[in-house]
């Protein structure tokens, strides 16, 4: 499967998106998921945790799951929302999994 980020151009290109976003996770084919604390939720490959990007009321954009608790290492503020994916992509490449979509959400960050 063709990754999201063959044209990061297109994340930005498109300036109607929500201010909330879901990041479709999926592990790399034929490797085991990695964390500093052993295996990665697994709920996040099957629909039952989602991760989802928020843009808040002053602007930043964060991270949040549904259930659990996020990595620290996740928890930072990003300019734009295209920072914020390269760099959920480059934390998520190092525990062989990837980021497969990006879903437009309706919903204003809490």
């Amino acid at each position: 499967m063709a990754s999201v980020f063959n044209s990061m151009e297109n994340v930005e290109e498109n300036k109607n998106h929500s201010n909330v976003r879901e990041l479709v996770l999926k592990p790399i084919e034929g490797k085991g998921t990695l964390n500093s604390k052993g295996l990665i939720d697994n709920r996040l490959f099957k629909g039952d945790n989602h991760l989802h990007a928020y843009q808040g009321e002053d602007g930043l954009w964060f991270m949040r799951q549904d259930q659990g608790h996020l990595p620290e290492v996740l928890k930072e503020k990003f300019t734009t929302f295209s920072k914020l994916l390269t760099f959920a992509k480059n934390y998520y490449d190092k525990r062989n999994v990837e980021i497969v979509e990006v879903k437009d959400k309706h919903e204003h960050a809490a």
